[in-house]
């Protein structure tokens, strides 16, 4: 398939985000970090994506889901500022 997305090589630390499609994979290496404990995405496991607004990012954990819910300015626009990926 032409159009495929190779699923890309994953750093050390990261392997969690070896558990998302390679698509996925891609916009979380992107983003590399969990915009609410800075911590790598796919260090804790496999990366979850949260979609408020219309928008979508990765955190790293449950409790992130949950302050990203709660806040969810703060997070989107942090992750945007620090010029990370916004998953459309």
């Amino acid at each position: 398939m032409p159009n495929a997305v190779q699923a890309p090589s994953i750093p050390a630390g990261m392997e969690g985000i070896a558990q998302l499609s390679a698509t996925d994979q891609v916009a979380a290496l992107r983003q590399r970090t969990c915009p609410v404990t800075q911590e790598p995405l796919g260090s804790m496991g496999k990366p979850i994506r949260v979609t408020v607004g219309g928008q979508s990012i990765f955190v790293c954990c449950e409790g992130c889901v949950a302050a990203v819910k709660r806040n969810p300015d703060k997070y989107l626009r942090g992750a945007s500022t620090r010029q990370h990926s916004i998953i459309r």
